[in-house]
């Protein structure tokens, strides 16, 4: 395992793990969270073929990508 920094546009969500809908009172809360304490849980990707996608925390980079941290 390795710990890397990855601009989060760089990230591709897979189709089949995609959630349909995140829930916006939930999304606007982890958001909140993150502004105050930060991240707390990684977001964890595999880089394959030369692509970097997401394996955990698709709720977790969403928020990110809506608190335009890039």
């Amino acid at each position: 395992m390795q710990i890397l920094r990855v601009p989060l546009q760089e990230i591709e969500v897979p189709t089949y793990r995609q959630r349909k809908e995140i829930e916006g009172e939930a999304l606007g809360s982890l958001m909140q969270s993150i502004e105050t304490h930060g991240l707390l849980q990684p977001i964890v990707v595999r880089l394959q073929g030369g692509k970097t996608t997401l394996f955990a925390g698709e709720r977790r980079l969403s928020a990110l990508q809506n608190m335009e941290v890039l």
